[in-house]
Formats: structure tokens, C-alpha cells, sequence
């Protein structure tokens, strides 16, 4: 009797992991994160500029924001990061937000032609949640770092939405 017992006990954990296998390759491959970035307008801050954005969660997933952002310029090599301020932590598929992207005057004045802004999020996902734990407004912070392995630290910036090219010029 011992040994149809385990034969039975090894196919149930074996059924058991190809369930929780085959459920995680489902939840990872029916992920499409993307965002829609549109360019809304110019705010002169005496000193700075802000730049408004509106961006909507088009994908099927939910995305982590992030106070971090791009502005490339037509015809130069890189581009430059900027910080953004935005009022929700995560976007859910379809709901949207306006952000404001901070530049200097000096970085406002270097875009003489054409420009465009991108967006950074992050996926939802088990490193993006853990970051979002440990630095959130009740989380441990850095008292938590000895906790987290070296490869789940961070939050990948993965997701990315870019306006289309927009004229330079100020209001």
C-alpha cells in the first residue's frame, strides 16, 4: 500500500508545480503594458519650465509610475532626463493622468527645433512591487535593504510612452 500512495503524492506535486508554472508564463506573456503620451502645453515658471502631459494606460496591465522622464531633442545625440511629478502611483488599463515634466531654462532654451517628451514606468511585477513596499510612505526604506537580494532591488523602468515631435516655442 506504501507505494501506490507515493506514486500518487509525486503526481499531484507534479501537477501541483506544472499548474503554478504554467500560471506564471500565462500572467507574463498575456502583459502588454503601453501608454499613450500626449503634449498638452507650456507653463512658464519664471526660471523653469513645465511641461503638461497627458498619459492613459492603453495596455492590458497595470504600470507603476515614475518622477522620471526623457526629453529628446531632433538632431542630438542623447537624450536628457527630467524629473515629473505625478498625482497617482500606478495607472490601471485605462484610466489616465496628467503629468508635469520640470525643465530649466537653460535645458528649455537648448531646444531649438523639434522635441518630444518620453515617459518611464515600470511594469507590475514582483520587483516593481517590492520597491514600491520598501519606498513607499510607510515602508522601511533603507532599514530594509539587507532583506532584499541584489536582483530584486530597483524598479525597471521598462515601460515607455513617447509624444510626438513637437515645435519648439514658448507661450
Amino acid at each position: 500500500m506504501r507505494q501506490p500512495s507515493r506514486k500518487i503524492l509525486a503526481l499531484l506535486v507534479a501537477i501541483v508545480v506544472l499548474a503554478f508554472v504554467a500560471v506564471c508564463l500565462w500572467s507574463v506573456a498575456a502583459s502588454h503594458p503601453a501608454l499613450a503620451v500626449t503634449y498638452i502645453k507650456t507653463i512658464d515658471g519664471h526660471g523653469h519650465w513645465r511641461l503638461q502631459f497627458g498619459i492613459t494606460n492603453v495596455g492590458n496591465c497595470t504600470v507603476f509610475t515614475s518622477e522620471r522622464g526623457e526629453v529628446e531633442v531632433f538632431n542630438h545625440a542623447r537624450p536628457f532626463s527630467v524629473g515629473a511629478t505625478s498625482p497617482l502611483s500606478k495607472l490601471f488599463p485605462g484610466q489616465g493622468q496628467v503629468v508635469d515634466a520640470v525643465l530649466s531654462e537653460a535645458k528649455m532654451d537648448s531646444t531649438d527645433g523639434q522635441w518630444r517628451y518620453t515617459c518611464l514606468y515600470a511594469p507590475d511585477g514582483l520587483r516593481t512591487r517590492i520597491y514600491s513596499w520598501q519606498w513607499g510612505s510607510n515602508g522601511p526604506g533603507a532599514r530594509a535593504n539587507w532583506l532584499i537580494p541584489r536582483m530584486l532591488k530597483g524598479m525597471p523602468l521598462t515601460v515607455k510612452g513617447t509624444s510626438d515631435w513637437i515645435q519648439a516655442g514658448k507661450p
